[in-house]
């Protein structure tokens, strides 16, 4: 190992804390991140099957609007 001059422990330690810190925050950055995504995904998906939901009784009452028309005639 190569001696440093004028380098202290305080400097490793100063720079192990600085970088376990970044790495919290990348950690916490992704996390955030992946959570948005699986948020949006997931009100996607709702706003899709409430859509499909309404399309499919708005068909339902269409046929029930021909169909009473139809008997009506």
């Amino acid at each position: 190992m190569k001696y440093l001059p004028r380098f202290k422990w305080v400097h490793l330690t100063e720079r192990m804390n600085y970088e376990q810190a970044v790495h919290k925050q990348r950690l916490h950055t992704e996390v955030s991140q992946a959570r948005k995504e699986t948020t949006f995904f997931q009100n996607n998906l709702n706003k899709s099957e409430f859509i499909k939901k309404q399309v499919k009784q708005a068909k339902k009452a269409e046929k029930a609007l021909a169909a009473k028309s139809d008997s009506d005639a």
